[in-house]
């Protein structure tokens, strides 16, 4: 159980959710794991997947009040950080790649929720399972969660929502959502 004076997600939660994705939309499974060799399978470990969505806390030094800026922004440099670290890092490491120094931190906005909900409308390109991966979804401002909630409640057919927190204590579960730390799925193996 994650503790307050903890600086890490879940040991483990962003790697298991990325083999999770993957795992599911592997298109040649093999004794109960992705074959790691398909399109999907290489795609998505390469964190360029057209399904695989990715949103996390982001800022800038120095932005302007009301500029919101957005995951895809920084997608280079996410995909090196978790290449890098192979998806083992903390929220301040990640704040420390931004350059954001030890008081300014991250968050999810709105405008990332309107995009996600965007790109979710949009139909598959090539996986089974559209996907969105939430890294840190207690840094979302009320505004992004309140946009967020209904499709995480009902999300659409073949959508799937995987929630890597921190503090899964304060991000509200539904049966429909996935938390990597195991919470329920309604995705079968079709």
């Amino acid at each position: 159980m994650p503790s307050s004076s903890r600086d890490v997600p879940e040991p483990g939660a962003l790697p298991l959710a990325l083999a999770y994705v993957q795992y599911l939309n592997c298109t040649n499974r093999r004794d109960g794991d992705s074959c790691g060799e398909c399109p999907n399978c290489r795609q998505i470990a390469g964190l360029a997947h057209p399904d695989l969505h990715f949103v996390f806390p982001v800022n800038k030094q120095g932005k302007k009040s009301g500029e919101a800026v957005l995951s895809d922004d920084f997608m280079p440099l996410w995909r090196q950080v978790v290449s890098e670290r192979n998806g083992y890092f903390s929220p301040q490491e990640w704040y420390d790649r931004l350059d954001l120094g030890r008081t300014l931190k991250g968050a999810i906005s709105a405008r990332e929720a309107d995009g996600i909900i965007r790109k979710l409308s949009f139909k598959s390109f090539a996986a089974k399972y559209k996907c969105v991966i939430v890294w840190l979804p207690e840094t979302m401002n009320e505004e992004a969660a309140n946009k967020i909630l209904k499709i995480l409640e009902e999300p659409w057919e073949k959508t799937l929502f995987v929630l890597v927190s921190e503090r899964p204590d304060l991000v509200a579960a539904h049966d429909s959502v996935t938390n990597a730390g195991g919470g329920r799925t309604p995705v079968t193996d079709e």
